[in-house]
């Protein structure tokens, strides 16, 4: 199973489970796959000289969010229960057991 249709059974499972903060969460993931894969086409037709020139508006709710005021406690707990989540679709990382950071050449 690749990794979007798993994406896509887990948003069925939170739909089935009326589990809102888990299901909007995914669907913004969803959302965000969506338009970087938009965003590839775009840039392959912009390549072959192909389509129209269309500029995506950079000022979203996301970035004006990056110059407010420092987060409530809510928004922190909310936050950090999305990055729950989400983890759950990143890559494991390797232990590093027994490697040390070296030093320059000498």
């Amino acid at each position: 199973m690749s990794l979007k249709e798993q994406i896509t059974e887990n948003m069925k499972a939170a739909m089935r489970a009326k589990d809102a903060p888990r299901l909007l969460t995914i669907l913004g993931l969803l959302a965000a796959c969506k338009q970087r894969e938009v965003g590839r086409t775009h840039r392959a037709r912009r390549r072959g000289g192909h389509g129209h020139h269309r500029q995506a508006g950079q000022s979203s709710a996301r970035t004006r969010s990056l110059s407010s005021p420092p987060a409530s406690a809510p928004l922190v707990d909310k936050e950090s229960a999305e990055l729950r989540v989400l983890e759950a679709y990143l890559p494991q990382r390797p232990e590093r057991r027994g490697h040390r950071r070296r030093g320059p050449p000498r």
